[in-house]
């Protein structure tokens, strides 16, 4: 079984690592916790190299390594991959560093099996190593709770819904600056609202936005990201109901296998959903000392 995970950073108005919450493992499918981990990775990875490929982001590549800068301030949507045969010098990744730093974004470093040389050369530039966080993932569930009435659920497909996406993502706390939502709407346009992987959701009430959600698909494994509920609107199914849509969109399209990041307030959910909690590989997963503009501004 392939599963594929990615990474939300944010929840409640505030950007936060959500990989970093700590919990015993609690129901769920058995899967060994290591699959899940590498397979969390390699999604990271994956939706990473499809930003790198979407017309105007800036991205670099090397022998075995890749770079991207999309020009949001966000960790998981800006970073490095290397593979395990990448020669890695510090000079190359202060190099790198720069131009992060030169975009005035936050970014990571994924590299695909743990490497002691590479993770001396990165902590010693500054980097922080992931040691600490926490995967999950499931079979396919099957929802049964239904969304509240006159709440409707629909996949964004036009600029209007786009713009009303982004309109709910900032008063969530995902956007907090004019040249983060260009960004984004940027990133997304160039990929396509009709882009069969990555999809995003807007849940209406009588016409207006009160939540969004994004979903990320690779093959048989979907991937539930971005999700976030007006603080007005939480606690009523919202956020169930983006769940079951996403869940409704992707089964006929040949999804088996259903992952994403625990957060603290989204876990009760997954738990009646059945995920599970599988620790990080350690020494996989950095955080460059990049200072993107929240960093900066704080």
């Amino acid at each position: 079984m392939t599963l594929l995970i990615t990474m939300p950073f944010r929840e409640g108005g505030k950007r936060r690592d959500l990989r970093r919450y700590r919990s015993r493992m609690m129901g769920g499918v058995t899967l060994h916790d290591l699959d899940i981990a590498y397979a969390a990775q390699h999604a990271a990875e994956a939706q990473l190299a499809a930003y790198a490929e979407a017309p105007g982001v800036a991205a670099r590549r090397g022998r075995d390594w890749f770079a991207v800068r999309t020009g949001v301030d966000s960790n998981d949507m800006n970073g490095v991959v290397s593979t395990s045969r990448a020669e890695i010098s510090a000079e190359l990744v202060e190099d790198l560093v720069g131009w992060f730093r030169a975009g005035a974004v936050s970014a990571s470093w994924l590299t695909t099996r743990p490497d002691p040389q590479l993770t001396s050369t990165l902590l010693a530039a500054g980097a922080r190593a992931d040691r600490t966080g926490y995967w999950s993932g499931c079979s396919m569930p099957t929802p049964a709770r239904q969304p509240d009435a006159g709440v409707e659920v629909v996949r964004v497909a036009s600029h209007d819904h786009l713009e009303k996406w982004l309109d709910v993502a900032a008063d969530c706390g995902w956007i907090e600056d004019d040249s983060d939502r260009h960004a984004r709407r940027r990133l997304y346009l160039a990929l396509g609202l009709d882009d069969r992987a990555l999809t995003h959701w807007l849940a209406l009430e009588r016409g207006q936005p009160v939540g969004f959600a994004s979903s990320f698909l690779d093959a048989n494994v979907i991937d539930l990201c971005n999700l976030g509920v007006a603080e007005s609107h939480r606690r009523r199914g919202i956020g169930r109901a983006l769940v079951t849509a996403r869940l409704a969109d992707a089964a006929p399209r040949g999804a088996t296998t259903v992952v994403s990041a625990p957060s603290p307030e989204g876990w009760g959910l997954q738990q009646t959903l059945g995920f599970r909690r599988a620790p990080v590989v350690a020494d996989t997963w950095f955080y460059l000392p990049t200072y993107g503009r929240r960093t900066a501004a704080s």
